[in-house]
């Protein structure tokens, strides 16, 4: 019997990539990354584990099974990336915790002006920045209410918050205490203390975010995007704090990737940003998930079985 050869194309140490030798009977591993596997090691490949970027995805004569190391599909589920043929599968479940606790963190800091007492403290300045505000008691709108978003919601329920999520069917989640379709936010949005957004791209969010709906939020609200940058429009998100429509953000993701160095965003004082970062393999657990979903879908390959994470293209 013919072996699978199974390419990684992101970093694993000694101790992970033991945690493999269980299917050395079925397949044949490489453990590279990304930027250092050469065309001869992939080429022949029927497994690749992670995100190969586009141009050397396009090397791989017959490729099976895409394994992706991130939550996100784009631009793998695009028409035309990948023969029909092709299963793919993501780590959706694998970054609730890490991409959820970053979010809270960015949410407190905005709340205390932690942000602006490190400013201070960078040119030496002893000197109160005013008032703050709890989370106690807040009205919490989260936006996609997966794995992410049920993560953010348990981390804000011991506050006594009230916890309204936003899903595009509108389906009821147990982690929250209603739940409505993305056809209604323009009726909650005026409600919200607090807006969590860990939702994908697509053409029902793309511009989300733009200068009517800030218009609607509470002036004293703060937003938090984790989820795709393309979600809130940069310009309009500059206006609205700069115009006190609303108190403050946090962004990890932005429309623009790097953000440019002479972009406004960074001289806004009351906007937290983070480069994409709260993700990935910055926690270590994540990646450990990770790892956990990839042998459990690499088992399934093997026997024939039913892989978890599949993405319908």
């Amino acid at each position: 019997m013919k072996k699978e050869k199974v390419v990684f194309s992101f970093r694993l140490n000694e101790e992970e990539q033991k945690s493999f030798d269980q299917f050395n009977d079925r397949a044949d591993f490489i453990f590279g990354e990304w930027n250092k596997l050469t065309k001869h090691e992939i080429e022949d490949a029927s497994v690749i584990i992670g995100n190969l970027p586009l141009e050397k995805l396009e090397m791989v004569k017959d490729l099976k099974w895409l394994q992706l190391n991130s939550a996100g599909t784009e631009p793998y589920s695009n028409s035309g990336v990948l023969a029909d043929d092709v299963i793919l599968t993501n780590s959706t479940g694998a970054y609730g915790q890490a991409v959820s606790e970053h979010g809270f963190a960015m949410l407190f800091s905005l709340m205390k002006k932690l942000h602006l007492y490190r400013d201070n403290q960078n040119i030496g300045k002893w000197e109160s920045e005013g008032r703050v505000v709890t989370l106690r008691n807040k009205t919490v709108l989260v936006l996609g209410l997966g794995d992410i978003g049920e993560h953010f919601a348990e981390l804000v329920r011991p506050f006594g918050c009230k916890i309204i999520g936003i899903n595009s069917s509108g389906k009821k989640n147990d982690k929250a205490d209603e739940v409505y379709s993305l056809a209604e936010l323009d009726e909650i949005l005026p409600n919200a203390d607090i807006i969590f957004s860990s939702l994908p791209e697509n053409s029902e969010t793309i511009g989300l975010f733009n200068g009517e709906r800030f218009k609607l939020m509470k002036s004293s609200s703060f937003l938090i995007n984790v989820g795709r940058g393309s979600v809130v429009v940069t310009d309009a998100l500059c206006d609205a704090v700069e115009n006190g429509e609303i108190a403050g953000a946090g962004i990890d993701v932005l429309e623009i990737e790097p953000l440019p160095s002479n972009h406004r965003l960074w001289d806004i004082k009351n906007i937290i940003i983070t480069p994409h970062i709260s993700g990935y393999f910055h926690l270590a657990e994540t990646k450990r998930r990770i790892l956990d979903i990839v042998r459990y879908n690499l088992e399934a390959y093997l026997n024939g079985g039913k892989l978890k994470n599949t993405v319908i293209r």
